[in-house]
């Protein structure tokens, strides 16, 4: 009796947990204005749409490059210590990462190669359209 008690007790947290997850996760979901500060170039502003389908991210940026009109893909996107790292290589041919976390509503927070503090800002869908 004991046993059974105890892996109802361990299935019910293993439910609990894996669904706080999902839920934490989903706030990455959307559109978002993000500035990358303090680049060689001084700041600078890309627009990154990411999605989550069955818990595969997959993720798009614009603005990234002078003079971009379509947007380009990540390579890959994937959860890492509570946030989403980005990664994509530069038409340079340079390998880069952006690692961002919440911060409060609609806000993120954090680093792009860990060298340039990143803020962000969820850009709301305009519902008239």
């Amino acid at each position: 009796m004991k046993k059974s008690i105890y892996y109802l007790f361990v299935l019910i947290a293993l439910t609990l947990t894996s669904g706080i997850n999902a839920a934490e996760s989903e706030v990455f979901v959307g559109k978002w204005e993000i500035t990358i500060k303090d680049t060689p170039k001084g700041d600078a502003i890309i627009h990154v749409t990411l999605a989550n389908e069955q818990g595969a991210w997959s993720g798009t940026m614009l603005g990234i490059t002078e003079g971009d009109t379509e947007p380009s893909k990540f390579d890959r996107v994937e959860e890492e210590d509570g946030g989403l790292v980005m990664y994509w290589v530069t038409p340079d041919g340079y390998s880069v990462y952006l690692f961002i976390e919440e911060d409060g509503d609609d806000q993120i927070i954090g680093t792009m190669v860990d060298s340039f503090d990143v803020t962000g800002k969820r850009l709301k869908e305009n519902k008239s359209e």
